[in-house]
């Protein structure tokens, strides 16, 4: 794999900024999250919503006068035929009415949910959406940005908030209360003008952009999360991930924080997510991975992309190779005299499958290609970290590894959890997470707003199998 210029591999806690950075006050802020594909559209995204609302409790509505008026109907005809003519009439005159508002209120919601379905499609596409399937078989995904910063700003003001304060009615408490909001007040007014100095002498020399400024004096931290499975079904997204960072990251001030988990699979779709990774480094902007749990086999082929790689203690890490199991039923077949044709054009097309008869040809060749598999693995591992040039035939034997065991092997830089990096880069970075903002559509949207219906809903939603993955074939190898 080619990694073009990718820099040096100096570690976070060594690297120090040699300008000024400007480090802001906590923000209380009503919403820290911004979406792709977000306009100021009057509200039209809430129309599909409003109307899915309606539709159900016109739904609602009608099942109940279906109901009662079903009950006085039949009510008024017991008394009829008790003679209590006057009150029978009566309540069959009710019943009907309310059934007949029933029907009324079954058109609204009908019509509610076809307008909801309608003003759904319209909205996506007046949002920038295809009316048109993408290519292949990818969906289209959108990301959302959430500040993380300041996070813990609510807990904290709510701790404060129950939290006795014994010494609160001391008038010397309250002065030293006061003094250090006074000095906090003059301090961050410093730090402004520092500040507003600096971005003067940079605006009159005229070498950098507002936005390289602005970056310049409270650089980003870009923080996604990878999970893998054996297939990476989350690609599509990390891509999506990718190139966004790409295209908005400041080369040489920004970084990226991915914090890993998978314990490896497909040779092909490791080997594609880890060349997404690889295309951060290209364009001069830190990677950092942070393992917590488990980065082995493909999980490390992604992980040792990272100019940082973390791990916590107990995270296991290594497992540098690649395994193939293929179950053979020939004799079964044989035995029972069952005649299984496969038709093959190429020498080496098939060399171990399923029905077939195993040859030890085809053994060494399905091994011959593994071993090249393996072979690739480990140069990609050595040009990812070239400190393990020397060392990678003995970390390159499918072993896996403790990250403290591993940190003595220069599988890993630092011993460190991925909070605990994220809380040391805290004040220096906005920190900044980038996910997939997942759509919800028509009523299943407006009831997963009610409190009441999410027990419900969750229920339905694993009934329907919505939220399941589709069934995909598995892979010849995996690393």
């Amino acid at each position: 794999m080619f990694f073009g210029e990718i820099g040096s591999r100096e570690l976070f806690f060594s690297e120090q900024q040699q300008h000024f950075l400007y480090n802001p006050p906590p923000a209380k802020h009503d919403n820290n999250e911004w979406s792709t594909n977000k306009e100021d559209n009057g509200g039209a995204e809430q129309i599909p919503a409003v109307l899915s609302a309606f539709g159900a409790c016109c739904c609602c509505i009608t099942a109940a006068f279906v109901l009662a008026g079903g009950i006085l109907v039949a009510y008024g005809s017991y008394q009829n035929n008790r003679q209590e003519k006057e009150d029978g009439n009566r309540n069959q005159l009710i019943g009907s009415i309310l059934l007949v508002v029933s029907a009324s209120t079954c058109l609204l919601g009908w019509c509610s949910c076809c307008f909801s379905c309608v003003s759904t499609a319209v909205v996506d596409v007046a949002a920038g959406g295809a009316p048109l399937p993408p290519s292949g078989d990818q969906k289209r995904i959108k990301l959302k940005f959430r500040r993380l910063n300041d996070e813990f700003q609510g807990a904290q003001d709510a701790l404060n908030h129950v939290h006795f304060d014994v010494a609160g009615d001391m008038k010397e408490i309250q002065t030293a209360k006061k003094k250090e909001h006074k000095n906090k007040e003059e301090e961050e007014k410093q730090q402004k003008k520092l500040l507003e100095q600096h971005i003067q002498t940079d605006l009159k020399r005229g070498t950098l952009s507002v936005s390289d400024i602005r970056r310049k004096y409270r650089p980003i931290a870009f923080y996604i999360k990878f999970d893998g499975d054996l297939l990476v079904s989350t690609l599509d997204l990390l891509t999506k991930q990718v190139s966004t960072i790409v295209n908005v990251g400041k080369a040489n001030i920004d970084q990226v924080i991915v914090v890993l988990s998978s314990p490896g699979g497909s040779v092909s779709s490791y080997g594609l997510a880890s060349s997404q990774l690889v295309r951060i480094r290209k364009a001069g902007i830190k990677l950092v991975i942070c393992v917590d749990t488990v980065a082995a086999s493909g999980g490390y082929m992604m992980a040792s992309v990272g100019d940082v790689v973390c791990a916590a203690p107990f995270a296991m890490i290594g497992s540098i190779g690649v395994v193939t199991q293929i179950p053979n039923f020939h004799r079964f077949l044989d035995k029972n005299s069952i005649d299984a044709f496969l038709f093959t054009a190429g020498k080496h097309k098939r060399t171990v499958d399923v029905i077939g008869e195993v040859t030890d040809e085809g053994k060494e060749k399905l091994q011959e290609e593994l071993d090249d598999i393996h072979r690739a693995f480990k140069d990609h591992v050595v040009l990812a970290r070239p400190k393990l040039k020397d060392a990678i035939e003995d970390v390159g034997t499918g072993e896996y590894w403790l990250a403290v065991q591993a940190k003595e092997l220069g599988l890993v830089d630092v011993i460190m959890t991925s909070d605990e990096y994220l809380e040391s880069i805290r004040l220096q970075y906005d920190i900044i997470e980038i996910a997939e903002k997942k759509k919800k559509s028509g009523i299943l949207s407006a009831l997963h707003q009610l409190d009441g219906m999410k027990g419900v809903m969750g229920l339905f939603s694993s009934w329907t199998g919505q939220g399941g993955q589709q069934h995909q074939p598995m892979p010849m190898a995996v690393v």
